[in-house]
């Protein structure tokens, strides 16, 4: 996905850059907890106590992320984007939709506060995952999630004269809030 012919034009798609930039959080939640587990089991003689409150805490905090991950996977799997100034182009196989700027109602972020904000600190491993419901004046709409783009308000910002909301979601889910 590349050409340029009308100006700006972008393509999103799942890659495997965007699954790791999504799970970085994950990551880091888990190297984190393994250190922790060492040092304090280290100095407490590997009490089950450390590794259950660690593990609990793990937990807590990787579970949800994931289970964000799966269904924004499962969102967009199979698909393809191309997003110009002007317009949305879906491709799904063999299958082309495309929508006109002329056709969309307004793009709403679902974002959790620390995205909202620009921060790059995050406390919490689901502070990564954010999506858009581009809604139509026909009432219908299409999800893109963070899977696609990690840049995805900066690239659908792109589209001329369309409305933009930012919702505050801790927990971006599709099905609690699309």
């Amino acid at each position: 996905m590349g050409g340029d012919q009308e100006g700006f034009k972008m393509g999103l798609e799942i890659l495997l850059k965007n699954h790791l930039t999504a799970l970085k959080s994950v990551f880091i939640v888990l190297i984190l907890m393994s250190c922790a587990i060492a040092y304090v089991g280290s100095k407490s003689g590997y009490d089950l106590d450390i590794f259950v409150f660690f593990g609990i805490f793990t937990v807590l905090n990787v579970g949800p992320a994931i289970v964000l991950h799966l269904e924004y996977y499962s969102c967009n799997k199979k698909k393809k984007y191309w997003i110009s100034k002007n317009s949305i182009v879906e491709f799904q196989g063999e299958f082309e939709r495309s929508f006109k700027v002329e056709e969309i109602d307004r793009i709403v972020f679902y974002m959790p506060p620390s995205v909202l904000k620009g921060s790059e600190i995050k406390f919490l491993a689901i502070e990564e995952y954010y999506f858009a419901k581009v809604i139509f004046k026909n009432n219908e709409s299409i999800i893109l999630t963070c899977l696609l783009s990690n840049k995805l308000e900066s690239v659908l910002s792109q589209l001329e004269n369309i409305k933009i909301v930012r919702k505050k979601a801790l927990f971006a889910s599709v099905s609690f809030w699309a």
